[in-house]
C-alpha cells in the first residue's frame, strides 16, 4: 500500500481535526488548549495521536501530510 494510500485511510476524529487546524493555524499547544478549553495535556495528547496517524514525525510534516491526504480543503490564512 502506498503511502498516499495510507494516509487517506487515516480517519482523525472532530477533536483531532481542531487541533491540527490550529496547528495549521500556527498556534503552540497552549493556544490551541485555550482556544479549545481543553487542558494543555488533552491538547498534547491529540498531537501525539495526529502525527501518528498521519505518519508524521514534526508539526510541519502533519500539516503537509493532511493536506495532501484531503484532510483539509481549505486552509483559514
Amino acid at each position: 500500500m502506498r503511502a498516499n494510500e495510507r494516509a487517506q485511510r487515516v480517519k482523525l476524529t472532530p477533536r483531532e481535526l481542531d487541533v491540527l487546524e490550529g496547528i495549521i493555524e500556527g498556534l503552540t499547544n497552549k493556544m490551541i488548549a485555550r482556544q479549545l478549553d481543553i487542558s494543555l495535556h488533552t491538547v498534547k495528547f491529540h498531537v501525539e495521536s495526529v502525527f501518528r496517524k498521519l505518519g508524521a514525525r514534526t508539526r510541519a510534516e502533519a500539516v503537509a501530510k493532511a493536506l495532501d491526504s484531503g484532510h483539509l480543503k481549505t486552509i483559514k490564512l
